[in-house]
């Protein structure tokens, strides 16, 4: 997925991104690959692209629901770590 930062559509004041992304047939991850693309680039400015390749055999939704939360807070400590001085 690819992310770019624009200036938001709602807040001239404000970043916000646009993202593609390439799926390949049957996969799902490209829905979160795509979010961390758009969020990455907000957060950084910068253009963004991310690569994921997720597989388990029998996850629950609740299982999915944790790596969920954990694609997110993976966004943030990204942001956060280039950020960084």
């Amino acid at each position: 997925a690819i992310g770019e930062p624009r200036p938001s559509l709602r807040d001239e004041g404000k970043i916000s991104a646009t993202g593609s992304v390439y799926t390949f047939l049957g996969h799902k991850e490209d829905v979160i690959a795509k979010e961390m693309a758009e969020e990455v680039a907000k957060g950084l400015r910068k253009r963004t692209v991310v690569v994921a390749g997720m597989h388990w055999d029998e996850i629950s939704p609740e299982e999915i629901e944790k790596v969920i939360e954990a694609c997110h807070r993976l966004t943030k400590k990204i942001i956060k770590e280039v950020r960084a001085p």
